[in-house]
């Protein structure tokens, strides 16, 4: 599993320019791939018993373990995932995913 890096810098809020320069990747060839794209938002978020942030680390096993499942599978996995390690805890921010096959 490859992954690229994206701009840190945020989109939406009040005072960030319209014409604030992203970085653009180019990705050679993605036919028979499955790629996603997420937000900050969810792994920041903090859960489990020791109420940790989720983390890249385990999205990752996360994606590696469903990723040849249909595309709505995913998603319901994905959001399973998340209520259950968020638990009690409160959500600090919007979180996107977003995934595709090629």
């Amino acid at each position: 599993m490859a992954t690229i890096r994206g701009t840190k810098s945020g989109i939406g809020y009040r005072g960030i320019p319209h014409s604030q320069k992203f970085e653009e990747h180019k990705v050679s060839s993605l036919a028979n791939k499955v790629a996603y794209m997420t937000s900050d938002g969810l792994v920041d978020q903090v859960g489990g018993k020791r109420r940790r942030m989720y983390g890249k680390k385990r999205f990752r096993e996360l994606l590696i373990n469903i990723k040849d499942l249909p595309m709505k599978e995913q998603k319901d996995r994905m959001v399973q995932a998340l209520i259950e390690f968020q638990g009690d805890e409160i959500r600090r921010d919007d979180v996107s995913v977003i995934g595709f096959k090629v």
